[in-house]
């Protein structure tokens, strides 16, 4: 399905805005600041309930609003069925998500029916960011792709906050091993599904950056559980972070926080065999996001058949026009693309209908 129509309210600086698109998607210029990437935002926003941008819902309402709403139709390239999603929130944090409609009350609901990948400024952090970036990113993808996974990851977060206040509160109390015995259940879940989506990255990681660096450099990925050991069955490795868990206790009674599990994973990217963090130069890092980025869009593919929503949010502008023209191949073709950017003579994109931004207003040229 490809999104046909898109309605905002009270959302950034739009008042209000009614726009049709075709299934190829649009190109949108402008000025900084003239609303671009407040529409690829938008239409994250539609997909995952959240921002790329990692803006609040408040921060997303129109200044001296109460309340915003996004609205976007989706239709079948097959048959011309449609699908209607939407959300509505406001400054005390209520929040109505429907689709057709229907009121939806499971974020993980809303999330599987989700097929958007984003490509912007500040995946950069993927590279430079915290930990809590990657993971991030992993549990995103992840969500999309498997309702049980975010349902796993939510029931984790709530043993293991549990866990926490027991640790600095009443770390005597025996009900701390029944949130134990809870967080090796899920986090057993989640590392595996994590593992296996490694599996797959890995090698179309490295294929992918040596395709847009071409420098004759190798760059890898690899995942980096808290738990180390050889042990990959799901079974195993519960038994073996239940136990991590025990032995850490006065440790992290200490510390005054779980110091082991799924929450403190993370993954390391190399060039030739050097962490790219430390070593790489800045251009080197975003072409390792933007492959891992490409890795996400082949994931997905896999995994959930059918088209797809990419977001590139000025995305080729800290890369020269050499870098840039050997991204675009491995993204055209390959699902609706809306693109920002500062000219409407941008010439990867000829192909896309364009849109004038300027004071809020969105104008087809």
């Amino acid at each position: 399905m490809y999104l046909s129509s898109l309605q905002l309210q009270n959302f950034r600086n739009y008042r209000s805005l009614d726009i049709s698109f075709e299934k190829t998607g649009a190109l949108f210029y402008g000025d900084n600041g003239a609303g671009k990437t407040n529409i690829i935002e938008a239409v994250y926003f539609l997909s995952l309930g959240r921002s790329q941008r990692g803006a609040s819902k408040t921060d997303m309402i129109h200044t001296g609003c109460n309340e915003a709403y996004v609205e976007g139709v989706y239709e079948n390239t097959g048959d011309s069925s449609q699908a209607s999603i939407s959300i509505g929130f406001s400054r005390d944090r209520k929040i109505i998500m429907k689709r057709d409609n229907q009121r939806v009350y499971k974020l993980s609901e809303f999330i599987i029916q989700s097929n958007v990948i984003t490509f912007g400024p500040q995946d950069i952090m993927l590279i430079y960011g915290d930990p809590s970036d990657r993971r991030r990113f992993i549990d995103i993808l992840l969500s999309q792709v498997r309702e049980e996974y975010l349902g796993n990851l939510i029931q984790y977060r709530k043993n293991l906050i549990n866990r926490n206040k027991l640790l600095s509160a009443n770390p005597d109390d025996s009900s701390i091993n029944i949130y134990e015995e809870k967080m090796a259940e899920y986090g057993s879940e989640i590392f595996a599904e994590r593992m296996k989506l490694f599996d797959f990255i890995s090698p179309h990681f490295s294929e992918y950056y040596s395709t847009i660096a071409r420098n004759g450099n190798v760059g890898t990925v690899q995942y980096k559980p808290s738990i180390k050991g050889d042990v990959f069955e799901k079974a195993q490795w519960r038994e073996m972070f239940h136990t991590k868990l025990k032995e850490r206790r006065k440790r992290d009674i200490a510390l005054g926080y779980s110091s082991v599990g799924p929450h403190r994973d993370d993954c390391i990217f190399f060039i030739n065999n050097r962490p790219v963090k430390f070593y790489g130069s800045q251009g080197e890092c975003r072409i390792m996001a933007f492959s891992l980025r490409l890795c996400s869009l082949l994931y997905l593919e896999k995994e959930k058949p059918g088209n797809k929503i990419i977001l590139i949010d000025d995305a080729f502008a800290e890369l020269d026009k050499g870098k840039g023209g050997n991204i675009f191949p491995l993204i055209q073709n390959r699902g609706q693309l809306f693109i920002t950017t500062h000219s409407k003579d941008e010439a990867l994109f000829k192909e896309l209908p364009r849109f004038s931004i300027n004071n809020s207003k969105v104008l087809s040229v």
